[in-house]
């Protein structure tokens, strides 16, 4: 029997939205074959199990699902790190975070064996488990999928004027398209809207050979229908509008045709059966309608569902959405036979070949106009056919199953052996070995062998690393010159990398050739115990926050260095620069890890080397210092890196690289005028002639 974990934030009858009522008609569905639902319920509507929750589960579920609460988990096994940010980014990453951290408990204590894991799409809840799977065999056998209920991103698109754009929703239109696009498969209810997705995506051909179209069950409350089956029909016919009151589900439109209809003579009653989440936009729906027409509207938002039921029944339905990834009361209104009108415009009823004019139900062009014509047609007209699609086969009875967008890491021991690939962790005012590295076991040795290079400004005299902070042109030129090292980690000043990090990094970029580096979570034990989220290669991200994106301790291919360069005049800020231009230019791909990368002021200064380090890996401060290995850092002496002439070429190369990036970046006007801007600055001005201008020849 197959096992499937629903991972949702919404219960019908508990809730009003599609999410809850695919779940309760999902459960109820009388399948061909034997399957064990789980639904881990996340969210603020599930806080505490309260006893309203449990009659529902009681009453409308019985034995046909199993449920957990995310709260429920957290109450007996906290989650290793709280999440306190003010950064609104962190509101719906920190849930995907919390969700990982739930299932993988679950499915080590054996709460949980499910051959699935869906999530639902919006604000990108899959996030975090499915990058997971890159590096950690946590899901090992495991599928985890995305079903497209309507992202906020596709819904933000289709609110034309209707929503401000911020960074924020930047962030979020990241954030769930890189949980669709890493996922092992994305479910539709309908192949026109999981084209939708593929085109507002931009995602790879690849993309729709992993996306399972399946038409859910439409499932009738008996309960509720027995209470609602006697309905009077008045003499003035009744016009409702049902959905969500918000921009997508133009509401707007609805007054506006009721208002031409009205000025023309018409008599009907119209009426907004329905609820809203933003009250001014509630209001501003409400003040639409003309005062000369206040008698023929009403607003009906504390309805219960068996009034709201009744009301529906005696009334002709007006669904006007631009966007609907399903619209289960459409298909819902059909099996009570009622009169529905939909928008044309909508993909999902326009491009839908089941929905015909004049048939099953009345579309309309889009506008106000074509509405108040198709409303005044349906009051004289009956529809010829009330039935819908056979329910689809499930994905997980379907043969041959689904082909796989991650497969299953490789355990270490089935890695290469030979040769052990190598990482040079490049560290900034370090505390020590022991303190940069942390206490790695001996386990990390099969994986890789690590050479450490330091830079520290308070001792430059026992300093590895020859360059300081600022010169990242200089850093990165050395690192491709100096080091044969497979991959490159930067770490931030005082902090000490979590081997549980290099870890997960190492098995990503040995087993998946094209990922180009892996980046961490981070910790500040500075004071409280805190962690703000980062997402990888989100682009939106990579333009407002950077941070946020590729933090300081991400473990690169050495190739990532050869691909992308920094520059001179970004200055401290090269790195953050050099990975916000690597994310932008679409030819960068990234892991986030779920574990933390590193931890900031985690412990006190140790100048001594570990001696378990020393005699049991393969770590080494730099192949010149070996001998030394195992003595004091202290009394590591530095030679002279570079002759005279050493430091002359690399002079040269370094003003011919500096030329040449300076002409590349005056090739657009932006780069050209953020160019000039920083040559205003005298400083910088000073730099630029000494790298840019050739030297005036003395007069004899």
């Amino acid at each position: 029997m197959r096992s499937v974990c629903f991972v949702v934030n919404e219960l019908y009858p508990l809730h009003k939205g599609g999410i809850g009522r695919f779940i309760y008609n999902m459960v109820n569905h009388p399948w061909n074959h034997p399957v064990e639902f789980t639904i881990l319920l996340y969210g603020h509507n599930f806080e505490n199990a309260t006893d309203k929750l449990k009659d529902t589960l009681h009453r409308h579920f019985g034995k046909k699902a199993r449920f957990i609460l995310l709260a429920d988990v957290f109450k007996r096994n906290p989650v290793p790190f709280d999440i306190h940010s003010h950064n609104t980014f962190d509101e719906y990453a920190r849930e995907s975070y919390y969700l990982y951290f739930a299932l993988k408990h679950l499915l080590a204590t054996g709460r949980i064996k499910p051959d699935y894991i869906e999530f639902i799409d919006i604000f990108g809840p899959a996030f975090f488990s499915v990058q997971s799977k890159y590096g950690e065999d946590v899901f090992k056998g495991i599928e985890i999928g995305v079903r497209l209920h309507s992202t906020n991103s596709i819904i933000t698109h289709h609110e034309l004027y209707g929503t401000s754009q911020t960074s924020w929703h930047a962030k979020i239109h990241d954030i769930e398209r890189k949980a669709l696009l890493d996922a092992d498969y994305v479910v539709g209810h309908l192949p026109e809207i999981a084209s939708e997705n593929l085109n507002f995506y931009k995602f790879p051909a690849d993309w729709m050979s992993r996306t399972v179209v399946n038409f859910p069950p439409v499932v009738i409350d008996k309960e509720v229908e027995r209470e609602t089956h006697e309905t009077e029909v008045g003499e003035v016919p009744v016009v409702a509008f049902s959905s969500r009151i918000c921009p997508f589900k133009q509401p707007h439109l609805f007054i506006d045709a009721a208002t031409i209809l009205l000025d023309r003579g018409v008599k009907a009653q119209f009426v907004i059966a329905s609820y809203g989440w933003d009250h001014e936009y509630n209001q501003k729906i409400k003040n639409r309608v003309p005062s000369r027409h206040r008698d023929s509207f009403s607003f009906a938002d504390d309805l219960t569902e068996e009034a709201r039921l009744r009301l529906l029944r005696a009334a002709i339905t007006v669904i006007p959405s631009s966007y609907e990834s399903f619209c289960f009361f459409a298909y819902e209104s059909l099996l009570r036979r009622q009169r529905v009108i939909l928008n044309r415009d909508c993909v999902a009823f326009g491009q839908n070949d089941f929905w015909k004019d004049g048939e099953n139900c009345l579309l309309f062009e889009g506008s106000a106009g074509a509405l108040a014509s198709s409303i005044e047609r349906a009051i004289e007209w009956t529809p010829v056919s009330y039935e819908i699609p056979r329910v689809g086969t499930p994905y997980w009875e379907k043969t041959g199953g689904i082909p796989r967008r991650v497969a299953s890491i490789p355990a270490v021991q089935e890695l290469p052996k030979s040769p052990v690939p190598s990482l040079a962790i490049i560290a900034f005012e370090p505390f020590g070995v022991t303190n940069v590295l942390g206490r790695p076991s001996l386990d990390l040795n099969r994986l890789c062998k690590i050479d450490m290079y330091f830079s520290d400004r308070e001792a430059p005299e026992r300093s590895i690393l020859p360059f300081q902070w600022p010169e990242g042109p200089k850093i990165v030129q050395w690192i491709l010159r100096e080091l044969d090292n497979d991959y490159i980690s930067i770490n931030p000043s005082r902090s000490v990398i979590q081997e549980e990090f290099l870890r997960f990094a190492l098995q990503v970029l040995q087993s998946r050739p094209e990922i180009d580096g892996v980046v961490p979570q981070y910790a500040d034990l500075a004071g409280n115990l805190t962690r703000g989220l980062v997402g990888g290669d989100l682009a939106s991200a990579a333009a407002i926050d950077i941070a946020k994106t590729i933090p300081l301790g991400a473990v690169f291919r050495r190739e990532f260095f050869e691909k992308f360069s920094p520059f001179v005049e970004d200055g401290e800020h090269w790195y953050y620069m050099l990975a916000s231009k690597a994310v932008l230019s679409g030819d960068a791909r990234f892991i986030a890890a779920p574990n933390h990368g590193y931890t900031l002021f985690g412990t006190t200064p140790d100048t001594n080397l570990d001696q378990r380090m020393a005699s049991g890996l393969h770590i080494t401060l730099a192949p010149v210092f070996a001998e030394k290995f195992g003595r004091p850092l202290s009394e590591c002496h530095v030679h002279q890196h570079f002759s005279e002439s050493e430091q002359l070429r690399i002079l040269i190369e370094h003003k011919q690289s500096a030329e040449q990036m300076a002409i590349e970046r005056l090739r657009t006007i932006h780069e050209r005028d953020r160019t000039i801007a920083k040559l205003r600055n005298r400083t910088f001005a000073g730099l630029a002639k000494k790298l840019f201008l050739p030297a005036k020849k003395k007069k004899a």
